[in-house]
């Protein structure tokens, strides 16, 4: 859930640009409004440039030494540490990294400045999976400058993934009411809800994070589980199909995420779609499909044994005649399995999907269109484990 190296790098590059000194101006005066002591122009601009150039080059053993010489000669500057604290970083040297920007923030005069990077000390420091540090440091910025959106919504995320479900609302309640217009924070308080339960909450937000963001998928997603959950305890029609409208959407916006074909092949099952629901899960099996295996021919009243592993796509041919009444059975007692029969032309006719992580996906009393070989399609579901043995049937 944590911003990877290159965002990191990113959010370095926005607290230089937002610090008052420029070391690469060409005057030895401190621009008005400044904190920061008056760099040496005759030899630090050249150093400066140089370290930045170098670590863009990917030489960093230079960028350091050049960095260095800099702070040496300006030893106040934060924008110096920063940068080389962002060099460190690029070089997967953390602790170097989290000192120099720790050095960096005590020469910060600008309380929201400061928190930033105090914020990204945070981060850092949950990423190397320090969360205790993390959360004092995160206290320390808040108590620095309370207004920081980032800052409470790294607490709510380092919360969320603690399984501290209450305080990751508060912290999210406080990132909306710093950012009220922001989809974001109402998507994943909308998750946060979702977890412990909340789906009447959770709606709401999601329909919220909608309103201000139409294009963010997940929030579409994120809704059609509350419709299709709903209907599991008062079955409608209704919620099956507001579902159905909400992954539609969903899936324009992303049509390469493959849960959202899962959940809506569920649900065009449970809306007697057979096919629809066949083509759904064949998508997904396409989408996280890594390696195809063709499997032996199998017979009526035969099984085989697959061992099946994440991305992982089975391929089983049978025979069959028009009218010949089927019934294909995937079970596992290790992973969760999903199987789509093909005809002669490749098109998707049944399917079914292990939805509640039972270990069983089954066709029953299928009734075959006309005489040929078929195809049987055997991977893993979104719902449970991908590694495991999984024994098809025919009968």
């Amino acid at each position: 859930m944590f911003p990877n190296k290159s965002v990191s790098v990113f959010l370095m590059i926005v607290i230089i640009l937002a610090l008052p000194v420029v070391v690469s101006a060409q005057s030895g005066t401190v621009p008005s409004g400044g904190q920061l002591n008056p760099i040496d122009l005759s030899v630090a601009p050249t150093l400066f440039d140089r370290a930045v150039n170098a670590s863009t080059q990917g030489n960093f053993d230079q960028a350091i030494l050049d960095i260095s010489l800099f702070i040496m000669l300006n030893p106040t500057v934060p924008e110096a540490y920063i940068q080389r604290g962002t060099i460190y970083q690029m070089n997967n040297n953390t602790e170097a990294a989290l000192d120099d920007y720790r050095q960096a923030v005590t020469l910060i005069d600008d309380p929201s400045t400061a928190s930033i990077l105090q914020t990204e000390i945070a981060r850092i420091q949950a990423v190397n999976g320090d969360f205790e540090t993390a959360f004092e440091t995160l206290e320390a910025s808040i108590e620095m400058f309370p207004d920081n959106p980032d800052t409470h919504l790294l607490l709510a995320r380092m919360y969320q993934d603690s399984q501290q479900f209450p305080e990751a609302i508060e912290a999210y309640n406080e990132v909306i009411r710093l950012l009220p217009n922001a989809a974001q924070p109402y998507l994943e308080r909308g998750i946060v809800e979702q977890i412990i339960g909340d789906s009447e909450n959770a709606f709401d937000d999601f329909s919220m994070a909608i309103e201000l963001d139409p294009t963010l998928m997940e929030a579409y997603f994120r809704r059609a589980i509350v419709y299709y959950s709903e209907n599991n305890f008062n079955p409608s029609v209704d919620n099956l199909n507001l579902a159905l409208d909400d992954l539609n959407t969903a899936i324009d916006l992303a049509p390469d995420f493959p849960q959202l074909y899962v959940l809506r092949g569920t649900i065009y099952g449970q809306l007697d779609n057979p096919v629809s629901a066949a083509t759904d899960y064949y998508q997904w099996i396409n989408i996280i499909e890594e390696r195809r295996i063709e499997s032996e021919s199998l017979d009526t009243n035969q099984s085989i044994s697959l061992q099946m592993q994440g991305g992982v796509v089975y391929q089983i041919p049978f025979e069959a005649r028009a009218g010949q009444s089927i019934n294909v059975q995937a079970t596992s007692t290790e992973t969760s399995p999903i199987l789509v029969i093909l005809d002669a032309q490749g098109k998707p006719l049944v399917g079914d999907n292990d939805t509640a992580a039972t270990g069983s996906a089954m066709i029953q009393g299928y009734r075959l269109p006309e005489s040929g070989t078929y195809t049987i399609v055997v991977s893993h579901s979104a719902f449970g484990p991908t590694d495991g043995m999984i024994v098809v049937s025919l009968e």
